[in-house]
């Protein structure tokens, strides 16, 4: 898996659980993680912040600025 792009609010676990759970396995949990959201807030980054997650983008998704991103996370890992 080269990254995992999640929404927020998703139906059963959201996505801040989601990213928790991830953590918790060291086998994911290096995985490059991007969020999305409608409402961006100071809330939303502090969090995101405290469970590393890599990337907040705002709704509507940019296509483009969602595929830049994704190869410049993979590029970095193949350098690594």
């Amino acid at each position: 898996i080269d990254v995992i792009v999640s929404e927020i609010n998703l139906s059963k676990l959201d996505g801040f659980m989601l990213k928790q759970r991830i953590n918790t396995e060291k086998t994911f949990e290096k995985i490059p993680f991007i969020i999305t959201s409608h409402h961006k807030n100071i809330d939303v980054v502090m969090r995101a912040n405290l469970l590393g997650i890599d990337l907040i983008l705002q709704k509507p998704i940019i296509p483009e600025e969602l595929i830049g991103h994704i190869k410049r996370i993979r590029d970095k890992r193949v350098r690594l």
